[in-house]
């Protein structure tokens, strides 16, 4: 027996030893501040004695105000000025504000879940937030007055009769029982402080507890030791905790029949199953506990209760229980309907409802609300004509799904001929079994066997909502940036990368709470518009033309095709275009006319309000017709037809107009997604080096370059190694030959640190007005280059 203690001391202490020394490696690159050096694994332990405060100041004096120690593995800063405390507490107080992990809270404090001892986070928030507001709101403490009262008076009256039979009073017991049972009333509604609870008594167990948490613990600073327990402190805490439990076993309980073991109170529902409750309802009272397999139910049913669970204690009993089929189709509860009640639920429900259900987003789906509507009336009026039944339920239905699908997901999702999969009756079936009455959901434990087949189905339907979803989410990823305006899917993608969520925002989160981009308009109106334009059927022209677009945004969509055996893609713009900018930039006219009146100019400078109106609306109406557009990817093209490094999509110009641009269907990754890249496998640093090329090339050689750069504009395949791909060429800027003159001899400048040939490069771009003496203008030029290091 001794000789394997010996070795389980040997064993653990070989384990803590290896952890010290990766602990030391991890700290060697840190800036650390400074402070003694520590023993290995004790650290500077052995440098405190039995009044740290003094050791503190002794050590803060030979190293300063901020100080690096280690109590065992765990580092610890020293703070011992106002300045430096000022740093901690108020400057950076949101870094240092959290608790660390306490093994007395683990215990008691049920693995630090109150206040004291919780990390500071949301859950600290909610917490901190629900006792004031609960608890230490000004009508709450009023509420308990005579309470205080009460028990101020038992404590008086105590004080006199041991007056009157002559004893000594120990005044700071009386005012500590005092405060306790007075707490004890305000949080647990009634005295815990006698032998009911235990036999040591409450205020007891209480006060061990307390002992044990704040005592000197070697497993918080040490913790591969935990398990050895060589001071007994998790052995007591243990105990300590168990009987801090024994009175919640003891459960205040509705009244109920007594259900069999394992299946409950099950087998008394039958097929009506309110028929059931109201029997047990007239038996039991208007508050009912049952058994539903392991779960614990609570049946109300009468109105004065309903208002006790959904109005006065709603919080309480808001949230959502796990549900089997929410974990498969919602993406573990992720979605809004089966999402636990809590701050990832509200921060689900403000998204959709600020993003979707705004007056501004509703409004904007009016005309295809009306264009569903008129279909739903023609095709009654269709059946009317041919005499032929109509189911109207089906058809509300259906219009209610079309409708839906297009706000959420932007198109239709319904129909055969565009879905092969049929999610019309994927979503049927899915609310079936969701609705449907699985054992699983009321004893765990046996989900693993799928007795129903349930689990086996929800895997068929998620993987075919997944998909669905999955591409949905890709095509935003793609094409979102082509939109001038967010939409509620780039919103939520930007979120993906940004602290600006308590939550991690993943895809999952995304296509669980899915709603949509900036709608489509009608296919139907984008044929018509190609026919018009091109001047025949889509079906004369196209091998194939797909009516779902693959994108939508401000200015127009884009539907793939197969012209002449090759993939190609048409850009259609928006109707009515043209119109909508020649009212707003009317209006803009009169606004530029009343600034160059109104504006004093008196700071010096020479604006010209109605020429920067010219020029906007110059550009903008460049930037809808598409035959301009396609001029410049042919001028782009030419440009970089020596490099093959980078690819333009070609034009076919016999199907091209102002308003239906037709181009090579060229597929690439987008620029910034760096893991598919890295699947892709292309050098990412020869990518940077084409990218910069690329752009000098254009800026200083060219002097026509893509001014819309971003990552929806330029993509990347595998070709020659990985090339650069170019979209969109209907923002395009131009650079004169005096300009790029100017700036290479700029560059040179600044490489070669020589002031006068950045100053001689600025007077040439006419960036700077030359004046008799130049001295000060070249000191200051000299500085900044100096400081280019």
């Amino acid at each position: 027996m001794e000789y394997w203690t010996w070795t389980t001391l040997a064993v653990a202490t070989l384990i803590v030893f290896f952890q010290a020394l990766a602990w030391k490696r991890k700290a060697k690159n840190k800036k650390l501040p400074p402070g003694p050096k520590g023993l290995p694994i004790l650290g500077n332990l052995l440098m405190i004695g039995d009044k740290p405060h003094q050791d503190f100041q002794k050590l803060a004096q030979k190293y300063g105000p901020i100080m690096h120690l280690r109590f065992g593995l765990m580092p610890v800063i020293i703070v011992s000025s106002a300045e430096a405390a000022e740093l901690f507490l108020k400057t950076h107080d949101l870094v240092f504000a959290s608790r660390p992990p306490h093994e007395g809270s683990t215990y008691i404090c049920y693995n630090q879940q109150n206040l004291t001892f919780c990390p500071y986070g949301s859950y600290w928030r909610n917490a901190r937030k629900m006792c004031t507001l609960e608890l230490l709101s000004n009508l709450k403490i009023n509420s308990f007055k005579s309470m205080r009262k009460g028990e101020l008076n038992l404590l008086i009256e105590s004080i006199q009769e041991a007056a009157r039979v002559g004893i000594a009073v120990d005044i700071t017991d009386k005012v500590s029982s005092l405060s306790t049972d007075m707490s004890c009333r305000m949080v647990l509604g009634k005295k815990y402080h006698n032998d009911e609870f235990h036999d040591k008594g409450f205020e007891a167990i209480i006060r061990e507890g307390m002992q044990v948490a704040a005592a000197f613990n070697l497993n918080d600073y040490i913790p591969p030791i935990k398990a050895l327990d060589l001071q007994g402190l998790r052995k007591r805490m243990k105990a300590v905790a168990l009987a801090w439990k024994i009175r919640a076993k003891i459960k205040r309980l509705p009244p109920g029949p007594r259900g069999l073991p394992i299946i409950g109170n099950l087998l008394m529902l039958g097929n009506k199953p309110h028929r059931d409750l109201q029997k047990l309802a007239q038996k039991y009272g208007p508050i009912m506990h049952l058994r539903f397999g392991l779960m614990p139910v609570i049946i109300v049913s009468s109105p004065e209760a309903a208002e006790l669970f959904l109005r006065t204690h709603d919080l309480v009993f808001a949230s959502r229980p796990p549900v089997e089929a929410a974990k498969y189709v919602a993406y573990n509860q992720q979605n809004v309907s089966f999402s636990p009640y809590g701050s990832y639920w509200r921060n689900a429900r403000k998204m959709c409802t600020v993003e979707l259900l705004n007056s501004h987003k509703i409004n904007s789906f009016k005309s295809m609300r009306k264009e569903e509507l008129q279909l739903l009336i023609d095709s009654i009026k269709d059946a009317a004509r041919n005499r032929v039944a109509v189911d109207l339920s089906s058809k509300v239905s259906t219009l209610s799904s079309d409708m839906s699908c297009r706000m959420v997901l932007g198109k239709k999702y319904l129909d055969d001929e565009v879905d092969e999969r049929k999610i019309q009756a994927v979503i049927r079936e899915g609310m079936q079994i969701g609705a449907a009455f699985n054992l699983a959901d009321y004893i765990p434990q046996i989900k693993s066997l799928d007795l129903q087949g349930l689990t086996k189905r929800l895997e068929r339907i998620a993987k075919v909502f997944d998909d669905l979803l999955e591409k949905i989410v890709e095509e935003h990823v793609r094409f979102r940036d082509e939109s001038k305006t967010k939409d509620f899917v780039d919103v939520m993608l930007g979120f993906m990368d940004s602290k600006e969520t308590e939550y991690q925002v993943t895809r999952d989160t995304i296509k669980a709470v899915i709603l949509d981009q900036v709608p489509p308009f009608p296919s139907e109106t984008a044929v018509s518009i190609v026919e018009e334009e091109l001047g025949a059927p889509v079906d004369d022209i196209f091998d194939r033309f797909d009516y779902e677009p693959i994108a939508a945004a401000s200015l127009g969509q884009v539907h793939r095709a197969k012209l002449k055996g090759q993939e190609v893609v048409i850009k259609v713009q928006r109707p009515g275009l043209k119109d909508l900018f020649d009212i707003d930039l009317k209006n803009l006219r009169v606004i530029a006319e009343y600034l160059q009146k109104l504006d004093p100019k008196s700071d010096g400078a020479k604006r010209d309000w109605v020429a920067i109106y010219d020029e906007c609306a110059y550009v903008l109406y460049q930037e809808i017709d598409y035959t301009k557009e396609a001029a410049n990817a042919e001028l782009f093209a030419n440009n970089f037809k020596e490099m093959d490094y980078v690819k333009v999509p070609t034009i076919y110009w016999e199907y091209t107009t102002p308003q239906v641009l037709t181009m090579e269907y060229v597929p690439g990754i987008k620029i910034n997604k760096i893991q598919a890249l890295d699947q892709l496998g292309v050098d990412r640093k020869r990518l940077g080096r084409y990218a910069v090329e690329s752009y000098l090339e254009q800026i200083l050689s060219h002097g026509f370059f893509h001014a819309d750069p971003h990552p929806g504009n330029i993509a990347v395949d595998d070709v020659n190694g990985g090339r650069l791909i170019f979209y969109d060429f209907g923002m395009m800027g131009s650079i004169s030959s005096n300009i790029r003159e100017g700036l290479l001899e700029a560059f040179y400048g600044v490489y070669e640190k020589d002031p006068d040939k950045v100053l001689e490069a600025m007077v040439q771009m006419g960036v700077l007005v030359p004046t008799g003496d130049m001295t000060a203008v070249r000191r200051t030029a000299q500085f900044f280059l100096n400081r280019s290091d």
